[in-house]
C-alpha cells in the first residue's frame, strides 16, 4: 500500500471549541468503504441519527466528540475516557524486517513489546519466528499477526514448530476462524482475535475463551468508546486487550493512544503512524519512542488540510 485515503471530519460547539475526527475506513479491512462512512455523514447531518452511521463515520464522530469533551473539562483525551488514565503509554515496535539484528536494536532502545508479521511457508517462517524470539531474549514479549494466511495444517505446522517459543500471542492463524478453538486445543498455541471481532459482540466473547487477547482497532469498531466495551468485556474474561493502528492519521491515533492510556498504558501497536510520509497535524506526533508521555502528545493540535 502506497497510498491512505480518508477525510477529516470538524465538530465545533457553542463555546467555539473544535474537535476532529479521522475518516479512514482501512481497504480490504475494514467493514465500510470511504464513499459508504461519507454519505451516512452527510445523513447524519440532516437527521442525527447516530445509529446509521457506518463504523469508520462513527468511530470520527466519536474521536471529535471525546476532543471537544476533554477541551471543555480541561483533561486530556485519556482522562475524559476514564478517570485515572495512565499519563504514559509503552509502544508495541513493528518488526519490518525478519532481521535479528533489528531486533536485537529494538530490545536495546527499550520496547518492552515487538510485533512481527508471519505468513507463508509455516517452516520458514517459523525459523525466522525462532531466530527473532532469540534476538528479543525473555524481556520482550514477540507478538506474531498472520491476518489469517493459513490453512489448517499450515497452521498446525507452524504451530507445532514453534512449540517452546515464548509468545505473547499470535493474532488470527487461521483463513477459517471457525476452527481456532481446535487449533488452541490441538497445540496449545496462544491466539488473539482481531478480525474476528467484525462478526462478533463484546458480549460474544464468552464463547471465544480459548483466546488469550484481543485486539482493538477504533476505527474498525465504531470509536474509542465502542473499542473500550471490548476491552472491559475481555479484561472481565481475563483476555488483554491491545490497542492497534490502522494507518489513521495522527488525528484517529491521538484517539487510539488516548485509548490505550485509558486501558492502562500497556504496548499499543500504534506504529503504522510513523509509515506515513505526512501528517494532517502540525507538528506531527512523535511516536519513535518505546514510552509516549500522554500529557505531551493527547494536548490540542493544529490541523492543516494537506
Amino acid at each position: 500500500m502506497t497510498r491512505r485515503d480518508g477525510f477529516l471530519l470538524r465538530l465545533g460547539d457553542e463555546a467555539g471549541r473544535v474537535g476532529w475526527g479521522d475518516v479512514c475506513p482501512l481497504p480490504g479491512f475494514s467493514p465500510d468503504t470511504l464513499a459508504e462512512a461519507e454519505s451516512s455523514l452527510r445523513r447524519w447531518m440532516e437527521d442525527g441519527d447516530d445509529s446509521a452511521l457506518t463504523p469508520s463515520a462513527r468511530a470520527a464522530l466519536d474521536g471529535a466528540r471525546l476532543d471537544l469533551d476533554a477541551q471543555a473539562r480541561g483533561v486530556t483525551m485519556a482522562e475524559a475516557l476514564r478517570s485515572g488514565a495512565a499519563s504514559t503509554v509503552q509502544m508495541q515496535a513493528l518488526l519490518v524486517r525478519d532481521d535479528p539484528a533489528d531486533a536485537r536494536s529494538l530490545r536495546a532502545a527499550g520496547y518492552r513489546a515487538v510485533k512481527m508479521k508471519v505468513g507463508g511457508d509455516p517452516r520458514a517462517a517459523a525459523a525466522r519466528v525462532r531466530a527473532v524470539a532469540d534476538a528479543l531474549g525473555t524481556n520482550v514479549t514477540l507478538r506474531l499477526d498472520a491476518n489469517r494466511a493459513w490453512r489448517w495444517d499450515d497452521a498446525r505446522r507452524f504451530a507445532d514448530a514453534v512449540r517452546g517459543v515464548s509468545l505473547g500471542y499470535v493474532e488470527e492463524p487461521l483463513a477459517d476462524p471457525s476452527r481456532l478453538p481446535d487449533l488452541v486445543r490441538d497445540t496449545e498455541l496462544p491466539v488473539a482475535l482481531d478480525e474476528s471481532l467484525q462478526d462478533l459482540a463484546p458480549d460474544d466473547l464468552a464463547r471465544h475463551g480459548y483466546a488469550v487477547a484481543v485486539v482493538l482497532k477504533p476505527v474498525v469498531l465504531g470509536g474509542v468508546r465502542r473499542a473500550l466495551a471490548w476491552a472491559d468485556a475481555a479484561r472481565a474474561l481475563g483476555l488483554d486487550a491491545v490497542v492497534s493502528g490502522a494507518f489513521e492519521s495522527g488525528v484517529g491515533t491521538r484517539h487510539a493512544l488516548a485509548l490505550a492510556a485509558a486501558l492502562g498504558g500497556g504496548p499499543a501497536g500504534l506504529d503504522p503512524y510513523r509509515r506515513l510520509a505526512a501528517d494532517v497535524l502540525a507538528p506531527r506526533l512523535r511516536l519513535d519512542r518505546p514510552v509516549i508521555d500522554t500529557n505531551e502528545v493527547l494536548i490540542p493540535r493544529n490541523v492543516e488540510m494537506i
